[in-house]
């Protein structure tokens, strides 16, 4: 498999409503596609977002008509310092693993 990666960038280093219409259309929702078709599971996906100001107003109606079993939520504003012992334990969670899958070649 290859990976594939896209750099984009701009004077405020924050994520543009084409920037994200960008990735999501082209590089995400076939990615995740691929992937439930591959699994044999339902078209069915959650993007789960945080409420953070800098986000693109609106950036979800870009979504491609091909892409709109993917669901696109807001967490409650202000849930960030909330959830950041839980984003704590999945990073720690994935080193371990990452870790362990490099050892082993």
């Amino acid at each position: 498999n290859q990976l594939k990666i896209t750099w984009r960038s701009n004077s405020k280093a924050w994520v543009t409503r084409s920037f994200f219409a960008e990735w999501i259309n082209e590089l995400s929702s076939p990615a995740v596609k691929n992937y439930l078709f591959a699994k044999s599971l339902p078209l069915k996906a959650l993007l789960v977002m945080d409420n953070a100001s800098v986000q693109p107003p609106g950036f979800e109606d870009d979504l491609l008509e091909e892409f709109e079993f993917i669901k696109v939520k807001f967490l409650p504003p202000n849930a960030t310092p909330i959830l950041w012992a839980m984003d704590q334990q999945v990073i720690l969670y994935f080193k371990k693993l990452y870790s362990r899958a490099v050892s082993q070649q």
